[in-house]
Order: structure tokens, then C-alpha cells, then sequence
């Protein structure tokens, strides 16, 4: 669940930025729920996995869980390459760069 939190996160700081008067609110319940419905699916599907009593299918758990690890860690990356980049363009308020 902390990956799918950390990921809702990233995803929000960038669209503070690109839209920063926006309410985020309603953004942040369907983060929550789409992150905790996540969650619950790739953990079912986990144990699913990894009582299953084929090699293959219980090693499927741990790529899956490498591949959402990866995913994370990729957006992760380029949502704060884009924010460097939307921090150097001009007209950005040097107090909203504080307060971030």
C-alpha cells in the first residue's frame, strides 16, 4: 500500500504544480481509494500467487511485485525531472518555490 501512497504522492506534487489553484481534495479521496482498491487487488493476487504449488506461478509474486516497485520508482523519477524543469521556467514565484 506505501508504494501505491508514495506513487499518489509524486503524482500530486505534479499536478500542484501544473495546475497550482486547483482543489485538491477530490484528487487526494480518489488517490486514497484507488490506491487502497489497488492494494487489496495485488495483495490478493500475491497470495494467490505464492501458495500456488507451480515454481512459475509462486516466482510471479515476486516479479509483480518487482515490476509495481520499478513502475514506482520510474514515475517517481520523471515527475521530479519535470518539476526541475517547471521550476526553471520563468514566472515562477520565487515564494511558491519556498513553500514547496
Amino acid at each position: 500500500m506505501s508504494l501505491f501512497f508514495s506513487l499518489s504522492t509524486v503524482m500530486d506534487l505534479y499536478f500542484v504544480l501544473r495546475n497550482p489553484f486547483s482543489s485538491s481534495e477530490k484528487r487526494i479521496k480518489k488517490y486514497i481509494t484507488i490506491s487502497i482498491l489497488l492494494a487489496f487487488f495485488f495483495a490478493s493476487i500475491g497470495l494467490a500467487l505464492t501458495k500456488n504449488k507451480h515454481f512459475f506461478l509462486s516466482e510471479l509474486n515476486y516479479r509483480v511485485y518487482q515490476a509495481i516497485a520499478i513502475l514506482n520508482l520510474v514515475v517517481a523519477v520523471v515527475v521530479m525531472i519535470l518539476v526541475v524543469i517547471r521550476f526553471q521556467k520563468k514566472g515562477m514565484n520565487s515564494q511558491i518555490k519556498r513553500q514547496i
